[in-house]
């Protein structure tokens, strides 16, 4: 009896946009002799899913296959068609300032996913040649890629032909690990529905930063459980809505009288502090439960936050957003802001603000054509309100330049509009991280509303075999140097210059016995290291395929190091800490530009 074969679910996505369209629920398009077109691909993955401590078949595991599939000549105009109103219904203003239908060629991810069935198996059909990292996820257990070392690590995308059936990829899944333990207050007595979150470092935009990994609330018990955390270092952190006034824990029949501040729970990190500075690391091992995480929240007096903000013109601003930040290292953790909105007539109150150092954003809600405005304070806060703060946003800066072309042989595009010019922040901000702009067809572009900070200017959907050379600003090149932007700067002359002259590196990794090394990291960074910063152009790093095959392509030309690591967290490789770690087992390669390098590596397992 054969099989049953689950059906996979697909899904297309624009790459610039970070957002999926579904295709499951759209009708097929049909050729003029009312026929549906082709499949868009014939290879297949197969294999099965178990549990790591017991072997069992897992069913209803998710399986995800994304990467960027060859799919530009297997859709119809009208299937680009079709895609392009999705993404303009879903991106709304963003996408209508996109490109047309044949800009969507070569930007788009293919995602497709299928569930195990009561066997464990799966099977992913039809899947276009290209190269995809293959994952499978099921509560209660920890996500694993397949090929990698271990969990979160990344793992060994799968380079895949038309028409291959790759079998056997298959994953075995340790159940997640637990943190228990218990919340008290200031008398040791258990707090009930008080929110603990866990959180753990993470690279982001090559920022490290905390980010929350799982939580939960406390029970009557003051007891929590988080669980699904995969293994690795973590901090607990506890809050509690509570609120009292000084005189209501004596004396209750008063409290409406008193005059005193609200007292209140700070955000409190194991084992019973207020920055995650000073806060103590809780490990756990694979599939481990530790209890006993348990600590006192700190009771602090509270203050309220409140002010007016004008709008650029200098009149009350009618309607934004505040954000009230904690002014330390992690100070952009998510969940540790505290969010406001602005009234009709400029207030704004945060209420419940325990002490400290705190950046104050503001940003207004512009209608669909006009920018938005910023403003950026920094307060300290102790146990007194601070009220009739004035608050007046300015304009984002704004950026205009041109895209030009250093050619040897291949002609530039007739039409430019493919091209989208970027400023991503280099510091972490919660608004107007990345700024973007669709270049027109004659080539020049204009990005409005840049919020201030040190900023870089890259690029996005270059077509082959375009790379970015440099970026001129008023004469200077900065296109490996931070940009500091101002509010309401004005800043012309941007060159930004393409070459088709574009350096790549390639080669394979393997073990003593000269196979594929498998669930490792390859690692290129440049030997200066003041370009050792995140979303350097200098930093690459790839995972080789199931062959061992790598390759870079793009990177300045220029004296680097190679290194291949089996333990790397997504993004350390921006860090210059670990960076310098990794220098002396690596070994020199020199890049010329648009020139060629084959370096094969040998690594001892």
């Amino acid at each position: 009896m054969p099989r049953p074969r689950p059906t996979p679910a697909i899904w297309l996505a624009a790459a610039a946009a970070g957002l999926s369209v579904s295709l499951a629920a759209q009708p097929p398009a049909r050729d003029q002799a009312g026929q549906a077109p082709a499949a868009a691909g014939t290879a297949v993955i197969s294999g099965s899913a178990v549990a790591a401590d017991t072997g069992r078949p897992l069913t209803r595991v998710r399986i995800i296959a994304s990467g960027n599939a060859e799919i530009s000549d297997r859709l119809t105009s009208g299937q680009l068609q079709d895609l392009e109103m999705q993404l303009l219904a879903r991106l709304g203003q963003m996408a209508q300032r996109g490109a047309g239908p044949g800009a969507l060629r070569g930007g788009l991810r293919l995602v497709r996913s299928a569930q195990t069935d009561d066997q464990g198996y799966y099977e992913i059909r039809e899947l276009p040649p290209g190269k995809y990292t293959i994952t499978a996820s099921k509560t209660g257990f920890v996500d694993v890629t397949f090929g990698q070392r271990r969990p979160p690590r990344p793992g060994t995308p799968l380079e895949i032909a038309d028409g291959q059936q790759i079998k056997n990829v298959s994953f075995s899944l340790p159940r997640g690990s637990v943190i228990t333990g218990q919340i008290l207050d200031e008398d040791g007595e258990p707090i009930a529905r008080a929110a603990v979150t866990v959180m753990r470092y993470q690279y982001q935009n090559g920022q490290r930063q905390l980010a929350p990994a799982g939580s939960d609330q406390t029970d009557d018990r003051g007891m929590y459980r988080v669980y699904d955390l995969p293994p690795g270092d973590y901090f607990v952190s506890a809050v509690s809505r509570l609120l009292m006034r000084p005189m209501e824990r004596f004396m209750p029949a008063m409290a409406p009288d008193a005059e005193e501040g609200a007292l209140g729970y700070a955000p409190t990190f194991y084992p019973g502090v207020t920055t995650p500075p000073d806060a103590t690391r809780v490990s756990v091992a694979l599939g481990q439960e530790l209890g006993g995480v348990d600590f006192q929240l700190q009771l602090v007096p509270m203050a309220r936050v409140s002010g007016t903000v004008l709008d650029a013109d200098g009149s009350p601003l009618a309607g934004g957003n505040v954000i009230l930040a904690p002014d330390y290292a992690e100070s952009v953790a998510r969940g540790s802001s505290i969010t406001g909105r602005v009234a009709r007539d400029g207030a704004f109150t945060i209420d419940n603000v325990p002490p400290g150092r705190y950046v104050l954003w503001a940003r207004s809600r512009p209608n669909r054509d006009e920018a938005a405005t910023f403003a950026v304070h920094t307060l300290a806060v102790g146990g007194q309100d601070l009220p009739n703060l004035m608050v007046t946003l300015s304009p984002g800066a704004t950026v205009t330049g041109s895209i030009g072309f250093d050619a040897s042989t291949a002609q530039p595009p007739a039409d430019l509009s493919r091209f989208r010019i970027t400023m991503p922040a280099l510091d972490p901000i919660p608004f107007g991280g990345n700024q973007n702009s669709r270049v027109a067809e004659d080539g020049t572009f204009e990005l409005t509303g840049v919020p201030a900070g040190r900023r870089a200017i890259r690029v996005q959907n270059a077509p082959v075999p375009w790379s970015l050379k440099s970026v001129i600003v008023n004469g200077r090149d900065v296109t490996d140097d931070p940009i500091e932007v101002r509010n309401a700067q004005t800043i012309t002359l941007v060159q930004v210059i393409f070459t088709d002259r574009v350096a790549t590196l390639a080669g394979s990794i393997t073990d003593q016995r000269n196979e594929p090394a498998l669930g490792y990291t390859v690692i290129l960074f440049s030997t200066d290291s003041t370009t050792w910063r995140p979303q350097s152009r200098t930093i690459m790093a790839v995972q080789p395929d199931q062959t061992g095959a790598y390759s870079f392509r793009g990177m300045p030309p220029g004296a680097y190091f190679l290194a291949a690591v089996d333990d790397v967290e997504q993004g350390e490789w921006y860090d210059p800490t670990f960076l310098q770690e990794l220098q002396p087992g690596a070994v020199r390669v020199t890049i010329n530009e648009g020139g060629t390098t084959a370096r094969d590596l040998r690594v001892d397992q």
